[in-house]
C-alpha cells in the first residue's frame, strides 16, 4: 500500500533531480491526493446559503471517482516516473489537473468583458416655439393632461406653476418659503412632488387643488426628479440617480450613470421618455439618454444654438428643463430664465 508519508519521502529525495517549478507542481499533486472525498454532488458555483443564513463562497469538492484515480493510479505512477528520472512531470501534472480537478475546469475559458457601446449622437429640429416667462429659473418641467407644470428656483422666487401651452396662461400653484430653493418636480398618482436644493425637503401637493398635503426629508441635495409611473427618480448633482418609493421617499437603489464606462456627473433635470431617463447635464447644452437598468448612456442630444442669440440677455442661464407629451410624442425643452420653450424632434448625426 502506498502511503502519504512514503510519497513525501520520495518527493524530498527526488527534488534534487528536478527544477524548482517541477517540484512545486508535485507538491500540488500531493495536495490533490490528500483531498477528502465529496459527501455528495457538487454545490452550485459562486455562492451558496448555509443553514445559519450567512452567505459564504461555496467550496468545490473532488468527486470520489477522481479521488480514487489519484490515490490508486496517478500518485504511484508519479513515484515510478520520478525514480526513473523521467522528465515528464509537467505533462503528467496537466493530465492530473484534468483527472482530479473540478468538473468543467477544462472547459472554462477566460473571457474579457465587452467594451461599452458608443452612444448614438443626435442633433435637433425645432417644430414649434412657445413663449416662456424669462423670470422663471426653470428647475423642473413636466407635461400632463394638456398642461405644462414647472418648478422654479432661487430663494424667494421658488414656485410651482402650471401653464396652458395653447393660451400661454400660467397659474401659480404654490410658493416655497423664502429660505428654500426649489428644484425638480414630478407628477404621480394625483400628486405633485417638488424637491429643494439644500433644505433636504420634498413638498407634496394635491395636483387638483394645489393644496400641500405632506412632505418628506432626504439626505444630500435635490436636483432633478421624474417618474416611470411607479417609482420616483431623483438626481443630486452627482453621477447617481436615486430610485425612490413615492409613498415613503425611501431609497430602493441607485443607478450609476456612465458614458463609455466613465461616470457622468452633474446630472440635473430629469424626464422619463419611452422607457429611458433623459437628463440635462448642468452647465452644458447636452442631454444624455440613460438606460435605467444599466445606467449606461445610450444617446447624447446636442442642443447647441437652440436659443437664438437675439433672445439671450444678461440674466439668461443654462439649458435646463425637459418635458414629454406621450400622447403626441412631443418633446419640450427650455432653460433657466429663457424667453422661449421649444418643441423639438431628434435627428441622428451622421
Amino acid at each position: 500500500m502506498f502511503h502519504t508519508s512514503d510519497a513525501a519521502k520520495r518527493l524530498a529525495k527526488l527534488g534534487k533531480y528536478f527544477k524548482k517549478s517541477q517540484f512545486i507542481l508535485l507538491i500540488l499533486t500531493l495536495a490533490a491526493y490528500r483531498a477528502p472525498a465529496a459527501a455528495g454532488p457538487l454545490p452550485p458555483a459562486g455562492r451558496r446559503l448555509f443553514p445559519n443564513g450567512r452567505k459564504h463562497r461555496s467550496a468545490r469538492t473532488i468527486p470520489p471517482l477522481r479521488i480514487m484515480i489519484c490515490r490508486l493510479i496517478c500518485v504511484p505512477l508519479y513515484a515510478y516516473f520520478f525514480e526513473m528520472k523521467v522528465t515528464l512531470s509537467i505533462l503528467l501534472t496537466g493530465l492530473l489537473a484534468v483527472a482530479c480537478g473540478s468538473p468543467g475546469a477544462a472547459r472554462r475559458t477566460c473571457t474579457q468583458p465587452a467594451a461599452p457601446a458608443e452612444p448614438v449622437r443626435y442633433t435637433y429640429a425645432v417644430q414649434r416655439v412657445y413663449p416662456h416667462d424669462p423670470e422663471n429659473y426653470t428647475q423642473g418641467l413636466q407635461y400632463a393632461d394638456g398642461l405644462l407644470w414647472e418648478g422654479t428656483g432661487q430663494n424667494g422666487a421658488s414656485r410651482l406653476l402650471k401653464t396652458d401651452l395653447e393660451t400661454g396662461r400660467s397659474e401659480v400653484v404654490a410658493r416655497l418659503p423664502r429660505s428654500e430653493f426649489g428644484e425638480g418636480i414630478a407628477l404621480l398618482g394625483g400628486k405633485v412632488y417638488q424637491l429643494t436644493w439644500t433644505s433636504n425637503r420634498a413638498h407634496v401637493y394635491d395636483a387638483a387643488t394645489g393644496r400641500r398635503t405632506g412632505g418628506f426629508t432626504y439626505p444630500g441635495q435635490g436636483w432633478g426628479l421624474t417618474t416611470d409611473g411607479r417609482w420616483l427618480y431623483m438626481s443630486d448633482g452627482s453621477d447617481r440617480i436615486r430610485v425612490l418609493d413615492p409613498d415613503t421617499f425611501e431609497r430602493e437603489r441607485n443607478i450609476a450613470v456612465t458614458l463609455s464606462g466613465e461616470p457622468v456627473r452633474l446630472l440635473n433635470e430629469l424626464e422619463w421618455i419611452e422607457g429611458k431617463i433623459w437628463a440635462n447635464v448642468y452647465t452644458s447644452d447636452q442631454i444624455v439618454i440613460i438606460d435605467p437598468a444599466s445606467g449606461a448612456v445610450e444617446g447624447i442630444v446636442d442642443l447647441s444654438g437652440l436659443l437664438p442669440e437675439e433672445e439671450v440677455t444678461p440674466s439668461t442661464d443654462v439649458l435646463n428643463g425637459i418635458a414629454y407629451d406621450p400622447a403626441l410624442k412631443r418633446i419640450f425643452v427650455t432653460g433657466k430664465n429663457w424667453s422661449k420653450l421649444f418643441h423639438i424632434t431628434l435627428e441622428k448625426q451622421e
